[in-house]
Formats: structure tokens, C-alpha cells, sequence
């Protein structure tokens, strides 16, 4: 046994350091603490055991994670691959974003129309390019294009009634134009062969649910993506954050088993637990 340090004081208490355990000896008694045996309840004095502990600890949540990766891809091959019913894109545009969505955007003017007529005056006159866009996509790269050209458009007509300073974050708009699109893909009738093509370039809506969830960002990722656990969807202010999030999570879903990047969609309100057969009927 190595002593790294070594006191005594006058009144028969002795204290001993080595480099894996704290010795405390009195007057007819001696505890023995393990330093590596802090598990953030209590200490243990029996390094070993706390090590045994920690590995089967570790173990079960581990197991717990693949079960849960198991499940998000069997609902996910659901929902995404093989969705039932079907929708038209008329119907999807009035569907895909409730209200909350709308209510981050505040008016200038309370009584002109908001948030909401722009999205579905947009979505509704460009149909036929979105469509097209879509079924034309060869790439992520397609699809980025696609939803920052809405973005443009959005924006345009978004400045007639919301105040300016509410669009300057790219994913303020960016988010709700990949529900969209996510939406579409997934659901959109007469999409079948397609949709098996084109649903591993979706982008993964970022919102507050996104970044509360230490399954898809755990706290090392959250500090070394430079993100917060209290972010909203408006707080990743540019393209090249946006992007860079985007591909970190592209990475970890191959790295961890998920087929698809947007499958991390299901843990928000837990849709992995659901039996829905769309991404509506997934919904809580």
C-alpha cells in the first residue's frame, strides 16, 4: 500500500491516504472509504462492491437504451414506411402545424391576419413545387434546398404583420417547415415508392422536447454542440448551427442503431410508445 499522505492529531485520530482509498483510524475503531465510491447518494467502503454495482447499473441501462432503440425503429418503419390512412396535401397543410406553432409569432397589427393564413397561403400557392421538388430529390442536399426556398417565401410574407426581430432565427421558420415536409413525406397519398427514397433525408425538427431529451442529446453533446437543456426551437439562431446539429444527429442515429435520422421525432411526447399507424394517430 502506496501512502500518498499521512496526519495525525494529539487526540488518537490518524488519517492515511493512498491513491484509491481515505483510512480513518480512532481509538479502538478504523473505516476504510473507497474515493472512486462516491455514487451521489452516499459512500461506499467496499471499492469492489461499487464497482460490481456501477457495471450492472451500467448494464441494465444499457439494455433499457437498446429496447427503446428497438421499439423507436419498429414504430418508426410504421409510421414512415407503411402509413395508413393516407392524406391529401390540402388536408396536411391545415393538419401538420397547430397552433402553438403560430403563437410564437406575434402580430403587429392584432387585428390583420398572422402567422398562420402566411404558412398555409405559401404551402397551399407552391403545392405543385413542393410536390415536385420532393419527388425529384435525390439527396439531403434536395431537400435543404426545398425548405430554405419556402423559408425565403415564408419570411416575405411573414413581414407584412409579425415583427421583424421574431424572423431572424433560422430555425424560428426552419422548424415548422420540416414538420411540413416530414409531414408530407410520411403521409402525403400517391407517395408510396418515394417515400422509402427520400425519408432518410428529413431533417429532425429541433425544439425544446429535442434538447430536454438526454436520450437524443446526452449532457456531453449538449455542451459540445453549444447547446442549453432549456433551449426552444427559436434559440439555434443560424444555418451553419442548424446544420451542424443536423449532422451530429444523422451520425449518432447510424452509430446507435436508428434507421433514420428523423426517427428521433418519436421521443417527442414519447410517440415511440404508440400504436398509431401515421404520425398523427402517434400523437398524444
Amino acid at each position: 500500500m502506496e501512502i500518498i499522505a499521512e496526519f495525525s492529531y494529539n487526540v488518537g485520530l490518524t488519517c492515511k491516504l493512498t491513491k484509491d482509498r481515505f483510512y480513518v483510524s480512532s481509538l479502538g475503531n478504523e473505516e476504510t472509504f473507497a474515493l472512486r465510491g462516491v455514487n451521489g447518494i452516499g459512500i461506499y467502503d467496499d471499492l469492489e462492491k461499487y464497482n460490481s454495482e456501477l457495471t450492472l447499473f451500467k448494464s441494465q441501462d444499457e439494455k433499457k437504451k437498446m429496447e427503446k432503440i428497438k421499439k423507436i425503429n419498429e414504430v418508426g418503419q410504421h409510421v414512415f414506411y407503411n402509413p395508413s390512412p393516407l392524406l391529401t396535401y390540402d388536408k396536411l397543410v391545415k393538419k401538420a402545424l397547430n397552433h402553438n406553432t403560430f403563437r410564437g409569432f406575434h402580430k403587429i397589427v392584432k387585428t390583420k391576419s398572422g402567422a398562420k393564413v402566411a404558412f398555409e397561403k405559401v404551402l397551399t400557392d407552391n403545392s405543385k413545387s413542393v410536390i415536385d421538388s420532393l419527388l425529384a430529390a435525390k439527396n439531403e442536399a434536395d431537400i435543404d434546398k426545398l425548405e430554405n426556398d419556402i423559408c425565403m417565401k415564408l419570411k416575405k410574407e411573414l413581414e407584412g404583420n409579425i415583427k421583424n426581430e421574431q424572423l431572424k432565427s433560422f430555425n424560428k421558420l426552419r422548424k415548422p417547415v420540416d414538420i411540413f415536409i416530414e409531414h408530407v413525406v410520411a403521409m402525403l397519398e400517391n407517395f408510396t415508392i418515394v417515400r422509402k427514397t427520400i425519408t432518410p433525408f428529413l431533417f429532425l425538427p429541433l425544439d425544446s422536447q429535442m434538447f430536454k431529451s438526454d436520450f437524443v442529446f446526452s449532457d456531453n453533446e449538449i455542451t459540445k454542440l453549444h447547446l442549453k437543456r432549456n433551449f426552444t426551437f427559436k434559440d439555434i439562431q443560424t444555418q451553419e448551427q442548424y446544420l451542424e446539429i443536423q449532422n451530429f444527429l444523422k451520425e449518432k442515429a447510424n452509430k446507435c442503431g436508428i434507421d433514420n435520422r428523423i426517427f428521433f421525432d418519436l421521443v417527442w411526447n414519447d410517440r415511440w410508445n404508440s400504436k398509431g399507424n401515421n404520425l398523427f394517430e402517434t400523437n398524444p
